[in-house]
């Protein structure tokens, strides 16, 4: 197994031939004050998985300060399809996070387990907003 694709941004989809669409890929976002609530976001994963790694996955997500805290947590359950001799099985995966919370300014990482394993972090900074064109 291998994570393809592992992004912060602000809209996904999977279209038609199960096509991933990702727009606005960010790291950072800036905000005025503490504490600081982003009102959309989308963590974007795509999952590959080898012929022989077919049945149920258990899915973690975890958003952690800079400290190691959790600060939400999702999971769930993914079902890798049987592919075909030679092929891989590709599951794309999108995570709607409304009204996100962060306490303060600072480092921020999304952290992907697969059965428990650590497969993918991806960062993020929440920066004080010095020009309020930068504010989202």
């Amino acid at each position: 197994m291998r994570i393809r694709i592992a992004v912060i941004a602000d809209y996904a989809s999977v279209s038609l031939g199960d096509k991933l669409n990702v727009l606005g890929i960010f790291s950072s976002i800036f905000a005025r004050a503490e504490p600081i609530v982003h009102a959309q976001m989308q963590l974007v994963l795509q999952f590959e998985f080898d012929a022989s790694e077919a049945g149920k996955k258990n899915v973690q997500m975890f958003l952690r300060d800079e400290a190691g805290q959790a600060l939400m947590s999702l999971s769930g359950e993914i079902v890798v399809p049987r592919a075909g001799h030679g092929e891989s099985a590709v599951i794309n995966q999108i995570l709607l996070l409304n009204n996100t919370s962060f306490p303060k300014f600072g480092f921020y990482e999304f952290q992907v387990l697969l059965n428990g394993r650590l497969e993918a972090t991806v960062p993020l900074t929440v920066r004080k907003a010095e020009d309020s064109k930068l504010v989202a």
